[in-house]
């Protein structure tokens, strides 16, 4: 079945409207027909199954058949990375969206080779949110993550929320490994956080200094195996580890209709 998407607020209601870029997608890419039957993702849990109406470019109107609402799961996960070179940051945003992170948080580090400025990073920050829209659509995931503008480290650090297991990305193979750190979390807390977040470093790793200022504010270093991983890849390494604890600590509540 054909997958599209709208913002919540234009999902309400027996009759909706494709409009802009998901409708022209919709009539000139895939050519839908009245009378067939597609679903509209909404980005904050709930699919729609629909009908076609009508095909009057540039509008597509649907009938809205059924609603079908997954909560969000019992917990949060952000993603906190530097912003690699050469487009790798768009590269991983679909993986991250499918893996089902809650934040995306791009940081401008100091070994960073990408620093955008407010203009550069409000047009990206668009184009990142389509990247997102699209993985979305293709996995079939009911939940879009929120994609955040750039911060600097020392900014992203001040606005941790109390009580959250953070876990730095480390070139040390001896540091703990994330179910080390999950562990330790529980007995220290002793219950499961709810509430996680994976920090990620350049690919030269954060620097000492960065280091020294994200153990001060809790962040505990851990390490995603022997190997040397770049950025990406350790990014969905760590959200993948990560998510495995969190999924079995706490359960995710069935759909309903």
């Amino acid at each position: 079945m054909r997958r599209f998407f709208l913002p919540p607020e234009e999902c309400t209601g027996k009759e909706l409207h494709l409009l802009d870029q998901e409708a022209i997608h919709a009539a000139r890419v895939l050519r839908v027909e009245p009378g067939e039957e597609v679903s509209v993702h909404d980005g904050a849990g709930s699919i729609i199954h629909c009908r076609v109406g009508s095909v009057r470019k540039p509008q597509v109107t649907l009938q809205a058949l059924a609603r079908t609402t997954t909560p969000r799961e019992p917990f949060r996960l952000t993603l906190l990375t530097a912003i690699p070179k050469g487009g790798i940051f768009e590269e991983m945003i679909p993986p991250v969206v499918e893996l089902g992170v809650t934040d995306l948080q791009p940081l401008h580090t100091t070994l960073g080779n990408v620093r955008l400025d407010a203009e550069t990073a409000k047009a990206k920050l668009g184009k990142w949110n389509h990247i997102a829209v699209e993985a979305m659509k293709q996995c079939g995931i009911r939940w879009l993550p929120t994609l955040h503008a750039p911060v600097t480290l020392p900014q992203a650090l001040s606005t941790r929320p109390a009580g959250e297991l953070a876990l730095g990305g480390s070139l040390d193979p001896d540091a703990p490994k994330p179910r080390q750190a999950f562990a330790s979390a529980c007995t220290g807390m002793g219950t499961p956080p709810n509430t996680a977040s994976i920090w990620i470093g350049p690919e030269g790793g954060f620097t000492d200094e960065e280091k020294q200022l994200m153990q001060r504010m809790g962040i505990q270093m851990t390490s995603f195996g022997g190997n040397i991983l770049r950025c990406a890849t350790a990014a969905i390494a760590g959200i993948a580890l990560i998510l495995q604890e969190l999924r079995i600590a706490h359960p995710s509540p069935p759909p309903r209709s």
